[in-house]
């Protein structure tokens, strides 16, 4: 069985041996789930989208796929007519999630690391991961998860790939860091610098915010202007 969550509402099992409708009809079958759970798919400001992780992505792109898929398999529009998709609602355990995040908000400022995360827009408390591996998530649960997010492009070719995790074990034989040159720091600005043709040089840095700094300093310098704008709700 494949389940897909959204946010908080209960969870969604496709039936063994239960054909999907094309692509055509996700929109319907959408409606349908929506009205039958009282889910609301996710829509607005990236945040919003962001924070309820497999919510509307989860739901629609794997419906439109299945649907497609069916498709293509019957090759016409009276059988896809037939076919059928039934949710069947089933129990979501968060006992644990909630367990520590109740704990983690008194230890950081909302309980998490990134405001994102806290699940304002969305509503109810943010899923506490335990483990990854290829497209799926699990939490401390033990709920399983379609992930369409890949640690927000990071892990595009899935999360712990074995010939990832071989490589990061050769590398870390050598030790976790330096606080100095590597030779590795040149094999990879090369890369960035072959793959975006727009690119001369580069500067590598700890987080997005440290990179805007420093842009905005090479910027002042460069135009000899002290003031910059900043868009409200922006980084």
């Amino acid at each position: 069985m494949t389940a897909f969550v959204f946010g908080t509402a209960p969870t969604f099992v496709i039936e063994p041996g239960t054909a999907a409708v094309a692509a055509p009809a996700a929109a319907r079958m959408v409606s349908t789930i929506q009205r039958s759970s009282g889910a609301s798919l996710a829509s607005g400001p990236p945040a919003t989208s962001a924070a309820s992780g497999v919510a509307s992505a989860t739901a629609v792109v794997a419906m439109a796929a299945a649907g497609l898929a069916a498709g293509h398999r019957t090759g016409r529009r009276s059988n896809v007519r037939h076919t059928r998709l039934q949710a069947v609602s089933e129990a979501h355990k968060t006992d644990t999630s909630d367990k520590l995040f109740a704990e983690a908000q008194d230890l950081m400022p909302g309980g998490v690391s990134s405001p994102v995360r806290a699940f304002k827009s969305v509503g109810g408390n943010p899923v506490v991961f335990d483990r990854v591996k290829g497209a799926h998530a699990w939490d401390v649960d033990g709920n399983k998860y379609i992930d369409y997010v890949g640690t927000w492009g990071p892990a595009i070719i899935g999360h712990a790939d074995d010939d990832v995790l071989q490589a990061l074990q050769q590398q870390m034989e050598k030790g976790t860091s330096f606080g100095a040159p590597s030779a590795l720091e040149n094999e990879l600005a090369k890369m960035v610098i072959d793959a975006v043709p727009s690119v001369e040089m580069v500067r590598f840095t700890n987080s997005g915010t440290e990179a805007c700094m420093g842009m905005i300093r090479l910027v002042r310098a460069y135009t000899k202007r002290e003031k910059v704008i900043k868009f409200e709700g922006c980084y």
